[in-house]
């Protein structure tokens, strides 16, 4: 159990002051969440000459902890998590094996739980209460970088599902209208003249070109804020070429267009596979838009 000790007079030198003021001044102005993070515990465990720490990160009540920008060692044990974030209030103690620890409640929102923890070895001097007071003064200051690149992520993450919410939108009607000229096309409801079918092929194609540019509106809201994560694997190109050709062959067809392939030897490259036959599939899509009917 945690024992909440006795906090001494807090009386800083001019030394303490200066070693605060290089701990604040090292948290950057940054909105990048993860960075905060990180510069945040690795100043703490400087200013208090700590072995090792971490901030322990609830997202949502209820949901399961974590920890992030650990200077610890890879197993970070649940009882260190729940010291962490159980503690309302900064706190001074002994863990059960005798280490002396270190934990501050940098923010509590209605949501987020968001704490940061630090200990040492039981072999070495334990935490004082000026180690406290020095810590709590630069976790004040912490907290609100913290907070501002929270707020920063949370409207990342509002933008992003807006804009894929706008592109799924947008592509049910393109959909829609792609397939009802794809009928008329196909005379299915009728003959039509010559005028007629070259209007509608004008619409038919460029609802590719519209479907094209909302996927590249969702792709572009998540790269901007680093929510597209990509898995690079070792790719085949002329795997990619073919798969991209292989969804594009009923639209060459249809427009009577002749594809000449002329594939070196393509080497393999370590990509994202779906990322990389989508490039390939829109540099595809333009060439087939922008070539009229019986063109090569």
């Amino acid at each position: 159990m945690a024992e909440n000790q006795d906090i001494r007079e807090f009386a800083p030198t001019y030394e303490t002051l200066a070693a605060l003021y290089i701990a604040v001044q090292s948290i950057s102005p940054s909105l990048d969440l993860e960075e905060i993070l990180n510069q945040t515990v690795k100043a703490a465990v400087d200013l208090v000459d700590a072995e090792w720490g971490f901030v322990a990160w609830e997202p949502e009540k209820g949901t399961a902890m974590r920890a992030c920008a650990a200077l610890s060692p890879d197993d970070i044990e649940n009882p260190a998590l729940e010291l962490a974030l159980c503690a309302t209030e900064a706190q001074l103690g002994q863990t059960p094996d005798s280490r002396s620890y270190i934990s501050i409640p940098l923010w509590s929102p209605e949501e987020t739980v968001c704490a940061l923890y630090l200990d040492r070895a039981p072999d070495r001097e334990p935490f004082s209460g000026a180690d406290l007071k020095l810590l709590q003064a630069f976790a004040d200051r912490a907290a609100v970088a913290i907070q501002n690149a929270y707020a920063a992520h949370r409207a990342a993450a509002a933008e992003v599902e807006f804009v894929s919410v706008i592109a799924h939108d947008l592509r049910l009607p393109t959909t829609n209208v792609r397939g009802y000229s794809d009928i008329l096309l196909k005379e299915m409801v009728g003959p039509m003249s010559d005028q007629q079918k070259n209007f509608l092929s004008i619409i038919h194609n460029n609802t590719y070109y519209m479907e094209t540019l909302t996927y590249n509106l969702s792709d572009i809201a998540k790269i901007d804020h680093g929510r597209m994560p990509l898995k690079p694997t070792p790719v085949d190109l002329e795997d990619s070429v073919n798969a991209a050709l292989e969804k594009l062959g009923p639209m060459i067809e249809e427009k009577e267009q002749t594809l000449q392939r002329d594939l070196p030897d393509l080497p393999r490259v370590t990509a994202d596979r779906a990322d990389l036959e989508q490039v390939v599939r829109i540099v595809l899509e333009n060439a087939h838009l922008y070539t009229p009917a019986g063109g090569k």
